[in-house]
């Protein structure tokens, strides 16, 4: 009985690892070489644009936010919504349509979660820490 306990936990960490680094890491590290080599140069300027907008900003302080510092985090949000959305919303479509989910599909959509750059799993974190810290 002793030995379970002690074995237990250490098989559950090695479980939790290997889900990791599979499941995350490798998206992580993926997703984050093809921002750098690829994709940075297309898409920060136009998220850089929209983050900055003034009439953005004015739109989130008037009818989303009720603290107008907040604003900062909606283009975060709706670009992490509209990510989650679609890539949620075609999963569930293709195995609804099909009755299956391939390894593709499930590998498709972790990369999804972790958004070009880590920018959709980064958001995310960023976006619970200031909730969090709010209702403190």
């Amino acid at each position: 009985m002793m030995a379970a306990a002690r074995i237990l936990p250490f098989l559950f960490g090695i479980v939790m690892s290997v889900n990791f680094a599979i499941f995350w890491a490798l998206p992580v590290m993926g997703m984050g070489a093809l921002w750098k080599i690829f994709f940075k140069q297309f898409f920060l300027p136009a998220y850089t644009f929209l983050d900055t907008n003034k009439l953005v900003r004015s739109f989130a302080s008037e009818y989303i936010y009720t603290k107008p510092e907040h604003a900062d985090f909606f283009v975060t949000s709706v670009t992490i919504i509209v990510n989650i959305g679609a890539a949620l919303g075609f999963v569930f479509y293709y195995q609804l349509s099909t009755g299956t989910l391939p390894a593709w599909l499930i590998c498709a959509y972790y990369c999804s979660w972790v958004g070009i750059g880590g920018r959709t799993m980064g958001g995310a974190y960023a976006l619970a820490h200031k909730e969090v810290r709010s209702l403190s």
